[in-house]
């Protein structure tokens, strides 16, 4: 009789349990009210389908002071500003802020309503600045941003019109941005104002070094685009002796020249070799143990790992001829690290010479003469020529989905990554991936 009574006692007891689980189950499902109508959550499943563009702004030195980030998507849902922050949030869920941004300041563009509604502490406050349009809005939501201000996060006013300058959230502001696609005799009248209220003025879309001549003139503080990077005087005919030197000891290892020949060439610079084995050493190889020597460098390494470094090396001298080299360093050994991921298909040996190819295709922005004079003295493969002089071949295919990367050129990327295999969310990854490399690199 007890049994039954206990039996009993059990059964009801898991009805009771199985009856709780169904009922929590239940209301798990039921639709959570959102605050936006774009929910983060979407974006962040959406991942595959997001692609992160930083866009350097430098200053008058030309030297990096941060990164525009924007997330560009086959998506439809995020080509609004709100849509757009939410992939940037799961864009950030996915990979660290700091890298985005190599550990300069974000540019953020922004609408006002997410100021006053969306969680932003996911946002590293000293690190973030929102860029803020201030125009069609309503009521703006000025004391929300005046509390953000306080917590640490600084705005950047986007600059539409003269009117734009007289607005509030200026008051609070550290920066404006302008655009200089429109009528230049605005720009000239928009800075003006602004440098009479004090505020640190960038301006936007420069993409040629004439612009940037022509706006630097006017006493603004930054320049967001890649105009450092598009070779404009290619009248230099020689090539410094440093640069020469490396070109040299970059012949040698690809020809495969014995160990003790290149060991001997290396010792007529003692600085080159400690730079060698600096950047071997550094983070963005991840050796583990310290490599003292050439020799020993080339017996770890290998000749192709070599020559990889060398054009590093190459890449870093002092003999660059443009002013922003700091910049145009960062790009080519981003470019050449993305070329080597994306040659997955390849053999290792081939994407040793696609990280070459990336690394020399800024040649000729970085000494100031045509690329095919610039990589004449270099003994590179037949692809890498093809790629760079040709532009035709196995290679150019991987240099041009670099490149569009760079621009974040959709109407580009998606079908050349298609015909490279990958889809979208592995070439985002892969260029997350030579960022942080290019990133640990500079670091040292």
């Amino acid at each position: 009789m007890m049994m039954n009574v206990i039996l009993i006692l059990v059964v009801v007891l898991l009805a009771t349990v199985i009856i709780w689980l169904i009922r929590a189950t239940d209301n798990n499902n039921l639709e959570q009210p959102k605050l936006d109508t774009e929910p983060i959550k979407d974006v962040a499943n959406d991942e595959p389908s997001l692609f992160v563009q930083r866009l350097p702004i430098l200053n008058n030195q030309q030297k990096v002071i941060g990164y525009q980030l924007i997330v560009n998507s086959t998506v439809e849902s995020i080509t609004t500003q709100t849509g757009h922050f939410n992939a940037l949030v799961a864009m950030i869920s996915h990979y660290d802020f700091a890298e985005l941004a190599s550990d300069k300041k974000a540019y953020l563009k922004v609408s006002a309503d997410v100021l006053e509604n969306a969680d932003i502490s996911l946002f590293p406050a000293n690190e973030t600045v929102f860029m803020v349009d201030v125009t069609n809005t309503q009521s703006f939501p000025l004391e929300a941003c005046k509390r953000l201000h306080q917590q640490g996060y600084k705005f950047a006013v986007l600059v539409k019109n003269k009117a734009t300058l007289e607005h509030p959230l200026v008051e609070i502001s550290d920066y404006v941005v302008i655009d200089d696609r429109g009528d230049s005799n605005h720009l000239h009248e928009w800075v003006a104002k602004a440098r009479g209220k004090r505020l640190r003025i960038i301006v936007s879309h420069v993409h040629k070094q004439a612009q940037f001549e022509r706006i630097q003139t006017l006493g603004v503080n930054g320049y967001q685009g890649y105009y450092f990077s598009e070779p404009e005087t290619l009248d230099n005919t020689r090539i410094g002796p440093q640069v020469e030197q490396v070109m040299q000891l970059f012949n040698l290892v690809s020809s495969q020249a014995p160990a003790d020949v290149i060991e001997q060439a290396f010792k007529v610079d003692t600085v080159l070799t400690f730079n060698l084995l600096r950047y071997i050493n550094s983070a963005g190889f991840g050796i583990r143990n310290e490599v003292s020597s050439i020799k020993s460098a080339l017996l770890f390494l290998g000749y192709e790992k070599m020559a990889r470094w060398l054009a590093v090396l190459m890449a870093a001298s002092d003999d660059m001829k443009n002013d922003a080299q700091e910049a145009v360093f960062e790009v080519a050994t981003i470019r050449g690290r993305l070329m080597e991921l994306l040659g997955d298909e390849f053999s290792e040996k081939e994407q040793d010479a696609l990280f070459m190819t990336g690394m020399f295709s800024l040649l000729d922005t970085m000494l100031g003469m045509s690329l095919e004079k610039a990589i004449a003295n270099l003994q590179l493969p037949e692809d890498a020529v093809a790629a760079l002089l040709q532009k035709k071949g196995r290679f150019y295919d991987v240099l041009s989905l670099a490149i569009a990367c760079e621009k974040s050129a959709m109407s580009d990327i998606l079908p050349l990554a298609e015909k490279l295999g990958l889809t979208l969310a592995e070439v985002n990854k892969k260029q997350l991936l030579a960022t942080q490399w290019a990133h640990s690199l500079q670091a040292g």
